[in-house]
C-alpha cells in the first residue's frame, strides 16, 4: 500500500491486492474511485473510506468486447498508394464516401473483408509527410503493418522484381520468415510466411 498525493492536495491510497496483481486506487472526498478489477469488495484504506468519495464505480460490468475496423494512412497521392496496395498486397478497393475538398480510396484484403485499410489525402495545411527516416532492417522494432502470405518465397520475388528494398529475417522457431520494406510513403510493412490456420 502506497500513499497519494495529488495536484489539489487530496490524499489517495493504491491498494495491491490479489495473486494477479490487481489494482486498487481509492482517492478520498470529491475524487473518484477507481479499479482495474472486476472484484467489487474494496478494502478501507486509512483516512479515507468508499463513502466517502461523491462518486462511485460499478466494476460488475466487463468492457465492451472491440473489434479492428480499419487502419487510416494519409499521402499525397492517393491513387499511387492504393495501387500500390493494390498490385503488391493484394487489396481491392471498396465503395468509399465522396468528400468534399480531398481524395480517399477504401481498401480491403479478401481474406478479412471486415477491416478495411483507408487511404485519405493529406491536409497540407496541418500535417507533414513523412519518410522511411530507417533502413528496413531496423522495422522488426519500429511501427509497421503486418501481413502473413502463403507463397512467401514468391511474394519475395516479387518485390525484388520490383526493386523494393527490403530486410529479412526468421524468428527464433527456425520456421517463420519475415520480410520488412516500406510503401512509398514510408509506411513500414511486414509480410511473414504462414501455413493455412497460422496467426
Amino acid at each position: 500500500m502506497e500513499a497519494i498525493l495529488s495536484s489539489d492536495g487530496a490524499v489517495g491510497w493504491t491498494v495491491y491486492v490479489g495473486w494477479e496483481g490487481a489494482r486498487y486506487v481509492v482517492t478520498c472526498c470529491s475524487q473518484v474511485t477507481e479499479s482495474r478489477s472486476t472484484q467489487t469488495a474494496l478494502p478501507t484504506p486509512p483516512l479515507c473510506t468508499l463513502y466517502d468519495c461523491a462518486h462511485t464505480s460499478d466494476f460488475s460490468e466487463p468492457m465492451a468486447t472491440l473489434q479492428l475496423n480499419h487502419i487510416a494512412r494519409e499521402t499525397a497521392d492517393v491513387r499511387g498508394l492504393a495501387a500500390f496496395y493494390e498490385e503488391v498486397l493484394g487489396f481491392e478497393r471498396v465503395p468509399a464516401p465522396t468528400y468534399s475538398g480531398f481524395q480517399v480510396a477504401w481498401l480491403r484484403l479478401p481474406g478479412t473483408p471486415d477491416v478495411a485499410l483507408h487511404i485519405i489525402e493529406r491536409d497540407p495545411a496541418t500535417a507533414v509527410a513523412s519518410s522511411p527516416g530507417a533502413p528496413p532492417d531496423q522495422l522488426p522494432r519500429k511501427h509497421h503493418l503486418a501481413f502473413s502470405v502463403a507463397d512467401y518465397d514468391g511474394f519475395v520475388t516479387v518485390l525484388r522484381t520490383r526493386g523494393t528494398d527490403v530486410f529479412e529475417k526468421t524468428q527464433p522457431d527456425g520456421r517463420t520468415r519475415q520480410v520488412f520494406f516500406f510503401d512509398p510513403d514510408g509506411n513500414g510493412l511486414e509480410v511473414t510466411s504462414s501455413s493455412p490456420g497460422d496467426k
